[in-house]
């Protein structure tokens, strides 16, 4: 495309990829095709030859998109461009633009001083935990707080980047990322965790890179375009564009991927037997890759011999996989940007669900679940395309991990893969549907022989499956989205422009009156208009901040004062129950739901606060009832409560971490009795409720008061309730989710002791 437009136009040419790896890639590509092109080889300096069009320049995005960049230095003029895997340029593109420095460093020292009082009065629990380190908090400055101490801000870091300047020996690159940040704060957010802070943009600001934005023509190549509103937002790509992409009909060219998810065949399998069972392929001459998404992950491959790539040892290890065969190698966090085609890699494994790569998605992923299940199907998207690279590549692949499992069970989040990936992964379910699980790791080996050995029948099989597979129409929630991208793209251009009040408008108006947004959505929207509107607006800011707040949990409570949400009644329990049910694609995918949820919900110091609060909630919410966290999520009120649709609360606290020496404190019961308060205060007097302590041990010390209210959950009853949880999920097995009645319900619900009074009088104990 590039070398038409080279020959016709004669215009710069300019072809950009992501990393090293992919440029030395396409380098070694273009020469081989007889395609003319080059690469900087002298510092600082364009090469004449792409700067009069006789040749393509090769780049890697970096150097295109930063604050000191030679294309804005020069001013340069683009005929073409193209991006290649367009998806990792976007998170380039945000890391390049946005500010992530520790929370020892002199800036965030002085941005936390700068801001305590108003992170202290969103969530007073939250921000005394993040004071103290935490890793797992974040929060957000207000973004009236940011706005009106602007100019400090842009002071603070001002009068640094003036020092290191002087410093030879400085190898920040704070200087480097502030140019582009220094005119463009407002449109900024801060975000504060236990170990670093991130000044992120709202959305890339593009408009600074004028030889990308205003290039004639702009190519944006990805293997992925199922969540594409990144493009829309951080890469002003236009809507049109994204609607209607250049796509082959003929989806052979997606190669043969034979894609697996074992514990949804057998969901008794364990993640370290599957482990031993995989690292038997090496042997038999294949290379097997796994991608996992942080250290911990990686170190349980490297016991069964799996070698740890890492930036290192990476090139050489691309090599020996080209080289040789039987070779064993686990990745860390390496979804994209790495080339195993063909006999690099036969087998590929992905262990977990990737993680966050930034505040700004920690933040997130509580208050837009949309969001975050799409972020985490594109990158599990990329990495299931790490190893099939063209029409006639073929490997198999396992899933593995609880959370990943568990993840490609929920029928909604299925809707943010493509159409071809998702018929791969039905039709790797419906060749194991009714195998026999007597040995189930001979079944898998058997299944996945037919891809390893490019079997004639299976290949017939795969390709009759993809050929029915529709690509043309965008579906409709897609499109729902794209055009909340564009909404949003086109409110902060107007922001930049100072026309806040407008901005806001766009938001009101395109957005928040659509069909097909969830609640939690419109507060979000909410939220984001009071800040758009907010330096020009104040009083009309803080009433849609209101309307935020009283929408959901999670939004900024007003500067006037906090907000909460009332727990309301919702039905009779088997009702809800069968609701939930039915988001699940089969019954396998309940029981993996049931043990993510144990495998969080545990007395054990190794286990986080916020995991154990986030499964309490979780099973609350699988059991029917009206499930928060008030604690957590606005710093005042008890870690969990249960609204149980018969009108019957639970006030929770959780001291999972405490060791089952550690009787009930005076300390644990004076907070249980300032929760008490708290739902009194919102609840009323007459309310029926138990305050449940939730630790290991259930006596209470000498010195210790209690009423009638108090309560606890112990070891005794906690593994009790995983025992009839597990029983109960697999009860259900023998019938598809959405096909369970009732009644039905209702009876397998009392054979667990899990309805409403069997759940408070089997679990619950009087404190001794």
């Amino acid at each position: 495309m590039l070398y038409s437009k080279l020959v016709e136009k004669r215009m710069p040419c300019l072809y950009v990829c992501p990393d090293k790896q992919l440029t030395q890639q396409t380098l070694q590509l273009a020469t081989l095709y007889g395609i003319p092109v080059c690469v900087f080889d002298k510092p600082g300096e364009l090469p004449m030859d792409f700067v009069n069009g006789k040749k393509i320049l090769i780049c890697n995005f970096y150097k295109l998109f930063n604050g000191k960049s030679i294309f804005i230095r020069e001013n340069m003029k683009i005929g073409s461009i193209i991006l290649d895997d367009a998806h990792k340029c976007v998170d380039i593109a945000r890391e390049q633009s946005a500010l992530r420095i520790s929370r020892d460093h002199v800036i965030s020292k002085k941005l936390f001083t700068l801001f305590e009082q108003a992170l202290k009065h969103q969530l007073p629990g939250t921000f005394h935990r993040l004071e103290g380190g935490d890793p797992n908090m974040c929060m957000k400055v207000p973004y009236w707080a940011w706005i009106d101490k602007n100019e400090k801000v842009i002071e603070i870091i001002n009068n640094y980047v003036k020092e290191i300047s002087s410093d030879p020996e400085n190898e920040e690159d704070i200087a480097l990322k502030w140019d582009f940040m220094a005119d463009n704060l407002m449109t900024y957010d801060c975000y504060f965790g236990g170990n670093s802070i991130q000044i992120t943009p709202i959305h890339v600001p593009y408009h600074m890179v004028p030889s990308f934005y205003e290039a004639d023509h702009r190519y944006i190549l990805s293997a992925t375009f199922e969540d594409d509103f990144d493009l829309i937002r951080d890469l002003g790509i236009e809507f049109d564009s994204i609607v209607s992409p250049i796509v082959p009909k003929d989806r052979r060219d997606v190669g043969k991927r034979l894609i697996l998810a074992p514990r949804r065949f057998d969901t008794l399998l364990t993640d370290d037997a599957l482990r031993q069972f995989i690292a038997i392929y090496p042997g038999e001459g294949y290379n097997v890759v796994v991608l996992v998404p942080s250290e911990a992950k990686a170190a349980e491959w490297e016991k069964v011999g799996a070698l740890l790539v890492n930036r290192k040892n990476i090139e050489n290890s691309i090599v020996k996989l080209k080289n040789s065969k039987g070779n064993f190698m686990v990745f860390i966090n390496r979804y994209d940007g790495i080339d195993l085609h063909g006999d690099l890699c036969r087998l590929l494994i992905l262990d977990g669900l990737p993680k966050y790569n930034s505040l700004l998605e920690h933040y997130a992923e509580t208050r837009m679940e949309t969001l975050s299940a799409g972020k985490k199907a594109q990158v599990v998207e990329q990495g299931l395309g790490r190893a099939v690279r063209s029409g006639g590549d073929y490997c198999s692949v396992y899933l593995m991990g609880s959370d990943l499992t568990s993840f490609l069970g929920v029928e909604k989040y299925m809707q943010h893969f493509t159409p071809i990936t998702k018929g791969q992964l039905n039709l790797g379910l419906k060749l194991l549907d009714g195998q026999e699980t007597t040995n189930p790791l001979k079944t898998l080996k058997d299944t996945v022989a037919l891809c390893l050995s490019d079997d004639e029948s299976w290949l017939k099989y795969h390709n009759t499956e993809l050929s029915n597979i529709s690509l043309d129409s965008v579906h409709k929630k897609k499109r729902l989205r794209l055009e909340i991208a564009e909404s949003e793209k086109k409110a902060l251009s107007e922001f930049r422009k100072r026309n806040y009040q407008p901005a806001g408008e766009i938001i009101l108006n395109e957005i928040i009156g659509k069909n097909g947004i969830s609640e939690k959505e419109k507060a979000w929207f909410y939220q984001f208009a009071a800040q758009l509107i907010y330096p020009g607006q104040k009083a009309l800011s803080n009433d849609l901040q209101s309307k935020a707040a009283n929408l959901t949990t999670n939004m900024f409570h007003p500067p006037q004062g906090h907000v909460y949400n009332k727990i309301l009644k919702k039905g009779a329990q088997a009702s809800l129950v069968k609701k939930k049910l039915e988001e699940f694609e089969r019954p396998e995918d309940i029981v993996l739901h049931v043990n993510n949820i144990i495998n969080g919900l545990q007395y054990n110091p190794e286990i986080e606060a916020n995991e154990f609060e986030e499964k309490l909630q979780d099973l609350g919410r699988f059991l029917g009832f009206a499930a928060q966290k008030p604690g957590p999520d606005s710093g005042i009120g008890p870690d969990g409560l249960w609204g149980m649709p018969d009108g019957y609360f639970l006030i929770l606290e959780a001291k999972s971490r405490r060791l089952g020496k550690n009787a009930i404190s005076k300390d644990n019961i004076e907070q249980l009795q300032q929760s008490e308060l708290w739902f009194k205060e919102k609840y009323g007097e007459d309310a029926h409720y138990a305050a449940v302590n939730l630790q290991p041990n259930g006596k209470k010390s000498r010195d210790v008061f209690i009423n009638q209210h108090h309560k606890v959950i112990d070891k005794v009853s906690l593994e009790l309730l995983h025992t009839n949880l597990r029983q109960f999920a697999n009860a259900l097995k023998g019938t598809h989710p959405k096909a369970h009645t009732e009644e039905s319900l209702l009876k397998i619900l009392t054979a667990h002791s899990l309805t409403l009074p069997l759940f408070r009088s089997t679990y619950i104990k009087a404190i001794k």
